[in-house]
Order: structure tokens, then C-alpha cells, then sequence
């Protein structure tokens, strides 16, 4: 969820999976490799606008290191944006990543010795629309009999719309990913090509 309270009756889930990976991997790569595709595609950090805007969506982070060297890490991304200039809807992503047992590790590949991590990577991606995020129509009886009017007569083919919107980035956001790891893309799209770099050295082939 957002970084702030949102009343049941103003937000709505509207894709959300999950990806697993481990093996071989550079964190730092793919996490510049999905902050890009954000940036590209105009989220911010959750609470910033376009005039306050930071390029780090993470709200938290935590790790834990035992006296071997093994990482557990922790990491939070929130964000949302505005979809077409629009005030009666807010687009939120979601982001969390969990890395168990990771560690560094030295590989050989075409010829050259590579640097990387090994890990266990578990991430998680909610895609929620917010409706009325000015709360124009919140306050009083009256005027939330207003909102549920506005919602279920004039913006309720806007709705389905944006909901569309939103379900289709964040299954773009999965492709992107999944590609990152060289994984076999079920719904390829056209935009989604090799532009970024790879950081995934699996140490058996991914079908």
C-alpha cells in the first residue's frame, strides 16, 4: 500500500505478482534497470511531484549480515503518478525485494573472471489506482454521496479505463523483468527489447 492511509472505498488493487529467482546476479543492475524503466514511463517517489523529484523510490531498507558474510536484505519502493493530467486519479506501485543467502561470488565467463552475487530473490509488485486522491468529494455525508455518484455514473468508463492503464504497465514492468533474468516472455511486447544490460549469470539454462 502507499506510504499514507487510504479510505477501502477509494483504492483498488489492480495487478499484483510475484517473481522468484536463485541464482547467480548483479542486485545494483537490475535495480538501475527498473528504476529507469520507471522513470521512463513518469513514476516518482511516493509524495514527491515533478518539481521535488528524487530518483530513489526506496522507503526502506534493512540488512543483516551473519559472521560469515551472508546477507538477509530488505528493500521498500513506493511510487505513483498521475495518469494523463488527471486530479480524480493516482496511480501507486508497490515494490518490495527480499534477498536471502546472498553472498559474493568470483565466475568465468567467455573467458573473463566477473564478480557478482549469488542470492535468493524473492519480489513482490502491487498496482493500486486511487480515487479522489485531493478527497474533493470525502467529507460529509453529501458530498461522499456525491463521490459515489461521480464514480459509478460519470467516471466509471474513466475508471475501467485507467484501471487498463495500470494493469498493462505493470505487466510490462513483469516482462521487463523476467527478460532481465532471460526468462521465456509469454506476452512479448513491442517495446520491450534488449536495451539494458544484462546482470543475470545463470548457472544452468533458464527454458
Amino acid at each position: 500500500m502507499p506510504t499514507y492511509k487510504i479510505d477501502s472505498n477509494r483504492v483498488t488493487e489492480v495487478a499484483t505478482f510475484k517473481l522468484k529467482y536463485k541464482d547467480n546476479f548483479d542486485p545494483g543492475t537490475l535495480l538501475a534497470t527498473i528504476q529507469g524503466w520507471l522513470m521512463e514511463y513518469g513514476w516518482t517517489a511516493e509524495g514527491e511531484t515533478d518539481d521535488d523529484f528524487k530518483e530513489t523510490f526506496e522507503i526502506i531498507y534493512f540488512e543483516k549480515i551473519d559472521d560469515k558474510g551472508v546477507k538477509e536484505v530488505h528493500q521498500r519502493w513506493r511510487l505513483s503518478k498521475i495518469p494523463h493530467a488527471s486530479s480524480y486519479f493516482k496511480f501507486h506501485l508497490d515494490l518490495d525485494f527480499r534477498y536471502l543467502a546472498m553472498k559474493p561470488v568470483e565466475l568465468v565467463k567467455e573467458g573473463k573472471k566477473i564478480s557478482t552475487m549469488k542470492a535468493d530473490l524473492e519480489m513482490k509488485v502491487t498496482a493500486t489506482i486511487e480515487i479522489d486522491p485531493h478527497k474533493h468529494f470525502t467529507e460529509g455525508k453529501f458530498l461522499s454521496f456525491i463521490r459515489g455518484l461521480v464514480k459509478d455514473k460519470v467516471y466509471k468508463k474513466e475508471i475501467e479505463q485507467h484501471k487498463l492503464e495500470l494493469y498493462r504497465e505493470a505487466y510490462i514492468l513483469q516482462n521487463i523483468i523476467k527478460q532481465w533474468f532471460n526468462f521465456v516472455r509469454a506476452n512479448p511486447y513491442e517495446e520491450i527489447k534488449h536495451f539494458h544490460v544484462m546482470g543475470a549469470y545463470p548457472s544452468h539454462k533458464i527454458g
